[in-house]
Order: structure tokens, then C-alpha cells, then sequence
């Protein structure tokens, strides 16, 4: 029986079938953006002006180390706008952007909009709007992250790949008595692991009750590099890592397997399997001690 899991994983995963004639588009899980950039300030600071110039609003910036910012911005009249539509409309509107330094130029990625719609089963509608307006004033970039794109319908299906399949999208961490004690317990979690973690922003949606987090690692090589090393385009825009706190005072973050597919789907089955363990453990038990 194992055998046969991995087997299928290993056909599954990291044998991709291309999009056939006639369907949509295959879609990356990242954007590179094409304009060179300096220094990773400069980068940063350059796209923050021009996403500012077009009505988002920053919701922060961390420096994961010295030569890697992670940052995140939203547009409010859409995030109200889409929540009455999808309870994961956090997670579909908020835009991440990893700049990292690259040799003598900086390189800048996004989480393709596109992608992050589909596997949250959120309206298409959504995904391509927000991808044409970050086209129309950061260029088109070049998507990566797959050796060939996935279409729609098969990064919809991601969560029943069989390393991920019998899992949830997320996983509780940590349960409280409700929404406002567990706000306040990821506080100060947040403020007793201040060395390990930043919170790179905080996002109430008042429509759903919910809370999203996004926490950057601080100075801590084994949760960002062991994918990395297996890439030539760093995938920066993976970060940062979320915390969801619900109505009922669940704190819950993606499942670690679901997590591992979202971001790295063409791995090979040996790279998932290690990961999980090299990657998502440590990340996990860091989210875990801040969630409770």
C-alpha cells in the first residue's frame, strides 16, 4: 500500500500533464517581474510608490535577512467587495511581494493572483481582476514555478493530490474562547517570540469575523533555504507565512502538505517527502508557540 501511495504521488506530482487544446490557460504559482532593479531597498521601495500611486495600501514589510524583504498590499474597496463573495477572500486579495537580492540586481516576485484564486475556489472574476490591474502598473513579469503550467481545474484539485489528500485546506493550531482571546493570545505570542517572528500585517474582515496574519521568519536559514536550494528563481513571494483566526477562536494555518503543493507542486516525491520535515515542521511548531 505505501508503495503504491507513492507511486501515485510521484506520477502525480511530479509528472504534470499539460493543459490540453481548448482549455484555459495554464496558470504559475509565481510572477517575476521583468524591470531590473538595484538594491533590494531600492526594488522595494519603487514598487511600494507605484502600488501606492494606484490605490493599495501597504500592510507592511519585513526583512526575512539581509538580502531578502517580504512584502504585502491590498486594495480596500476590493477586499470589502470580495468577502461578501468568498470567506477566503483574504487570502485571495492580499498581494504578496518577495524582493531578494540576486548578485548585483534585485529581483522582485509576486503570488500570481491567478493561481492563489483557483486554489481557494474563489470566482475567477477576482483573480483576473487583480492580475490585469498589478499587470497594467508593475508589467506583465515572466510566471515560474512549474516546468509547465497547471490549468485551472487542476490547481482547484490540488488538495486531493495524494500527499495532500485526506487533509483540510488548514489546520487548527490552537483553540480559545473566542475571536478576541485568541487575537490576543497570537499578540503576544507575536511579542514573546519577537527574535524568531515578525507580523508582517494584520487583517480584520468584519463581514466574516475573521483575522488574518501574515508572519515572516526572522534569521532562520532551515525555514526558508531547504526549497530554495532546488530552484534558480527563488520563490520569495511564498512568504509570509499566515495565521487565520475564526470567529470561534480557532487559530488555524494552512495544512503543511496542502501548503507544500500550493507553493512547490512540481517538486520531485524524494524533495516533497524531506520537506515536510526539513520545511513545514519547524514552521509549524513556530506558528503553533505563537498561536497559543
Amino acid at each position: 500500500m505505501l508503495r503504491m501511495w507513492a507511486l501515485l504521488t510521484l506520477l502525480i506530482c511530479c509528472f504534470p500533464l499539460p493543459a490540453q487544446a481548448g482549455t484555459a490557460e495554464p496558470l504559475f504559482p509565481f510572477i517575476k517581474l521583468e524591470e531590473p532593479y538595484g538594491s533590494v531597498s531600492d526594488a522595494a521601495n519603487r514598487i511600494a510608490r507605484t502600488l501606492s500611486g494606484a490605490g493599495y495600501v501597504s500592510l507592511g514589510f519585513a526583512d526575512v535577512n539581509k538580502g531578502l524583504r517580504v512584502m504585502a498590499f491590498y486594495k480596500p474597496q476590493w477586499l470589502q467587495a470580495w468577502a461578501n463573495s468568498s470567506p477566503v477572500a483574504l487570502f485571495g486579495a492580499v498581494v504578496h511581494v518577495g524582493v531578494q537580492q540576486e548578485g548585483r540586481h534585485a529581483v522582485v516576485s509576486l503570488a500570481n493572483p491567478l493561481w492563489r484564486t483557483h486554489l481557494y475556489h474563489m470566482s475567477p472574476a477576482i483573480g483576473q481582476q487583480l492580475a490585469a490591474d498589478l499587470a497594467a502598473h508593475l508589467g506583465q513579469g515572466t510566471p515560474y514555478g512549474l516546468k509547465q503550467g497547471y490549468p485551472p481545474e487542476r490547481i482547484a484539485d490540488l488538495r486531493y493530490f495524494p500527499l495532500a489528500y485526506g487533509v483540510e485546506d488548514f489546520t487548527t493550531i490552537a483553540q480559545h474562547p473566542s475571536h478576541a482571546s485568541a487575537v490576543a493570545a497570537v499578540e503576544a505570542g507575536l511579542k514573546k517570540y519577537h527574535t524568531l517572528a515578525k507580523s508582517l500585517y494584520k487583517l480584520h474582515l468584519p463581514q466574516r469575523g475573521t483575522t488574518l496574519y501574515g508572519i515572516a521568519p526572522i534569521a532562520k536559514d532551515d525555514l526558508i533555504t531547504p526549497l530554495w536550494q532546488k530552484h534558480t528563481l527563488k520563490p520569495a513571494a511564498h512568504l509570509p507565512y499566515t495565521l487565520l483566526v475564526q470567529p470561534d477562536g480557532q487559530v488555524q494555518m494552512h495544512h503543511p502538505q496542502f501548503a507544500l503543493l500550493a507553493h512547490y507542486p512540481n517538486l520531485s516525491l524524494r524533495s516533497m517527502l524531506s520537506s515536510l520535515d526539513d520545511l513545514y515542521r519547524p514552521v509549524t511548531e513556530l506558528l503553533t508557540k505563537i498561536a497559543r
